[in-house]
């Protein structure tokens, strides 16, 4: 019974100290400074107490990523109020930090590559961890090796935390073209199996026409020559005189 109750005030301790920060962060103007004077009217929310808070989360820390610190104590606050396991949020809360250093580191290498040469603000957004370690990455690995890294990074927090399955869509993606290549493949040979059909029934019927006609004309009765036809009447016609002269010799005076 103790311990829970000290388990409820720890829980509500975090909550309020993490809706502090939260706030003292949302408030953050880059003009205050924690030495500004307490005759100077102040925008934190949080008063001066928030400026430092801000300050040092901010511009000395992890940049504007460092809201990620107080969203994790508001679930560790509440976590330990209702006396929930605790190891279900250990897990989250490493993936909750990592994702803030390579967020701050990131926006520190946007913030380096299109800096102009006046220096001022390069960590205004990423803070100065996060700005002087994307410089650190840079001069050791260039623009493309940084990149790399990071993008590597961002691709193995969320694979580790939502339990992506990044080979699946490989994986699927090699189904696919093998289903298609297939298919395609029984496509072309269905086309030339009816190609060979089509052609073969053309043989087919050119055989058949070309047999019908020599039977055609092998039992058609024979058509006279229309030149033997006409020497035949020129032979008929050159006998006819010599007949009529014989018939008049015979004939009695």
């Amino acid at each position: 019974m103790q311990e829970e109750r000290r388990l409820e005030i720890l829980g509500i301790l975090i909550i309020a100290l993490s809706v502090f920060v939260l706030v003292s962060i949302g408030g953050y103007n880059p003009s205050e400074e924690p030495s500004i004077s307490s005759n100077v009217q102040v925008t934190n929310p949080m008063g001066i107490l928030g400026i430092f808070t801000a300050h040092y989360f901010i511009k000395i820390g992890f940049g504007f990523s460092s809201i990620i610190i107080p969203l994790l104590g508001l679930v560790w606050g509440w976590f330990l109020f209702s006396k929930k396991e605790l190891a279900e949020i250990i897990r989250g809360t490493y993936y909750g930090l990592g994702s803030m250093l390579l967020i701050s580191v990131s926006v520190g290498v946007l913030s380096i590559q299109l800096a102009s040469e006046d220096t001022v603000g390069y960590y205004l957004a990423s803070g100065l961890i996060g700005g002087e370690t994307a410089q650190l990455f840079l001069d050791m690995l260039s623009i493309w090796g940084t990149s790399l890294f990071l993008i590597a990074g961002f691709l193995m927090i969320i694979r580790g935390y939502f339990n992506l399955d990044y080979y699946g869509p490989f994986v699927n993606a090699k189904e696919k073209w093998d289903s298609w290549r297939s298919q395609k493949k029984a496509e072309k040979e269905q086309f030339e199996k009816e190609e060979a059909k089509r052609l073969h029934t053309q043989d087919l019927k050119a055989k058949i026409d070309s047999q019908k006609e020599r039977d055609e004309a092998e039992f058609s009765p024979a058509t006279p020559d229309p030149v033997e036809e006409n020497a035949a009447e020129q032979v008929e016609e050159e006998s006819e005189p010599e007949t009529n002269e014989e018939e008049n010799l015979a004939s009695p005076p």
